[in-house]
């Protein structure tokens, strides 16, 4: 449905599998662990394991805000001072607690400004339907020099991003681009309101962000494709 070549598909796969079998963390979610890990190296100390981070104590508790919820990383970062995990629940109220995580709206933080030194989220930007809002709003919850990490399905084949999806006044969903796309199973779970391409990057330079992107396989990744299995982006 989302008319990836073999490479594009293999590095979707890869990406969302290579589950590990002691946290349950796919390989977005280490490679994630690790760019965290080398900017906290930076900031205070260098960290060999998420759960050393975990264990940290005093002023190298970074106030964190995880905005999904992300296998492995989330697990061990959950409860720790200073890291607030969110997730997005329909119809539920930002900022109320569901099912024991804080429902939180992109578009929408309730947090003040200037709250947090990291904000981290995979594979949510997609299904987001106001893009610039939610950019918006990240960066509003960023101390000066924080920064925002994530990943996002990309098309590297394919040159521009595409709307794929927009809301209307009434709140329904409007297709630019048919058949309508959700992930993960195509034609269910949440739907795709955007198509990342080639040009993200320029994108958000073109919205005043500092962008670093992070294209360094982890060890276990044995067979490199032609493109990168999970680039992380830093925006600034």
């Amino acid at each position: 449905m989302w008319g990836l070549d073999e490479d594009g598909a293999r590095a979707i796969r890869s990406k969302e599998s290579l589950i590990c079998p002691w946290c349950g963390s796919k390989y977005r979610g280490r490679r994630l662990a690790s760019v965290l890990l080398h900017e906290m190296s930076r900031k205070s100390h260098q960290y060999k394991s998420l759960r050393e981070l975990a264990n940290a104590k005093g002023s190298d508790r970074q106030p964190i805000l995880i905005l999904n919820w992300i296998d492995g990383l989330s697990e061990i970062l959950r409860g720790v001072p200073n890291v607030v995990q969110t997730e997005f629940f329909d119809g539920v109220t930002s900022g109320e607690i569901h099912k024991g995580i804080r429902h939180e709206d992109a578009q929408q933080l309730t947090f003040p400004d200037a709250t947090f030194w990291c904000v981290i989220s995979s594979e949510t930007l997609e299904h987001i339907p106001d893009l610039e809002k939610a950019l918006s709003e990240i960066r509003r919850v960023l101390v000066p020099g924080g920064f925002h990490l994530f990943t996002v399905p990309l098309k590297n084949s394919v040159e521009r991003t595409e709307t794929r999806s927009v809301l209307d006044s009434d709140g329904q969903i409007v297709d630019q681009i048919k058949p309508r796309l959700h992930h993960p199973g195509g034609t269910w779970g949440w739907p795709v309101f955007t198509e990342f391409g080639g040009d993200l990057t320029e994108i958000l330079e073109m919205k005043g962000f500092v962008v670093n992107v992070d294209s360094n396989e982890l060890e276990e990744v044995r067979i490199k494709p032609l493109s990168p299995t999970c680039p992380v982006f830093k925006v600034v």
